[in-house]
């Protein structure tokens, strides 16, 4: 039995010292170029480049698709003379929107002033929404500012990073590759009428939501905390923004009362621009902008929209 026993404790730490072998690898390896980041589907690198590269942008723009779909940061960035970068990445969740923040403020002379944050009713929904694997920048370019991460595999860094290094090897010749690639093409026509159809018996929708309700996950929620707290510490002007959604598929969330009063709860004296239903923002119209239950098709449009009631909280 006692021998038994020290070959699994043997076979166990001879396991751990590969993983920290592999670990300090990746880490030698994404440290040697910072602000160098593949191309990928899900994002805009040169947008990520651009801001991990000078460190002096007044404005980020974070979250999921939603808020990738919908905002240009060049329009922003043309009228109100302040540089803008959109940091959104495809299904994120807001734990890697937490993680790429802490990775952006790690040792930056000049602080966002601003930061619009994408929320909505799937926010802390984990069918929805799940951490990148593209964090393993973040995570091995600053090991001591996730090394909790790095010495558990918490996040399964590992995995993730080797992952994301075989991506850049075979990205490298592939620059154009970027997240509006893959938008689905509509049909000519104006920004004057509805181009889809929800239905709120949409199988894919009661496959990610069964009974029409999203998941509270506390590790999204408490990720959504810190975010407000970390802004609040660095006197960052936070501003949430939830983009335009069809009146329906907004009907159909059964617990959405219950996800907007903790967003409410968690972000008081936030400012929150809502474009959903009930929102202070909405317009019925608005649903003529989208390509689908919860994505803008039209962005210059919409970015143009939101600039008019954005502006009053950028000079604050």
């Amino acid at each position: 039995m006692r021998q038994f026993l020290k070959k699994v404790l043997g076979f166990l730490g001879f396991s751990y010292l590969s993983y920290l072998g592999l670990t300090i690898i990746l880490i030698l390896v994404f440290s040697s170029n910072k602000s160098s980041f593949h191309p990928d589907r899900g994002n805009f690198h040169r947008e990520y480049e651009k801001a991990f590269s000078t460190k002096d942008v007044s404005i980020l723009i974070l979250g999921s698709s939603r808020i990738l779909a919908a905002v240009d940061p060049s329009i922003i960035q043309e009228n109100v003379q302040l540089k803008t970068a959109q940091l959104g990445f495809k299904q994120s969740n807001l734990s890697y929107t937490y993680d790429l923040l802490l990775a952006y403020l790690k040792g930056t002379e000049q602080l966002p002033e601003h930061i619009i944050l994408d929320i909505s009713w799937f926010s802390f929904d984990s069918r929805r929404l799940s951490y990148k694997p593209y964090a393993s920048y973040f995570a091995y370019q600053n090991p001591l500012l996730f090394k909790r991460y790095l010495i558990t595999n918490e996040q399964n860094h590992l995995k993730n990073g080797l992952l994301t290094l075989g991506r850049t090897i075979a990205r490298r010749n592939q620059s154009t590759l970027e997240f509006d690639m893959g938008k689905k093409e509509r049909t000519k026509q104006d920004s004057l009428s509805k181009s889809y159809v929800f239905e709120s018996n949409d199988l894919g929708f009661l496959k990610t939501f069964p009974d029409g309700n999203s998941e509270i996950v506390e590790e999204q929620l408490a990720a959504f905390k810190a975010i407000v707290a970390l802004c609040k510490e660095k006197g960052i002007n936070l501003i949430l923004l939830t983009t335009p959604e069809d009146e329906l598929f907004s009907k159909s969330q059964q617990n959405r009362e219950e996800i907007y009063s903790l967003i409410r709860q968690n972000a008081v004296s936030v400012t929150w621009l809502d474009y959903s239903l009930g929102g202070k923002n909405y317009k019925k119209t608005y649903e003529n902008l989208l390509l689908d239950s919860h994505h803008v098709y039209f962005k210059q449009t919409f970015t143009r929209i939101l600039l008019q009631d954005l502006e009053p909280y950028l000079s604050q």
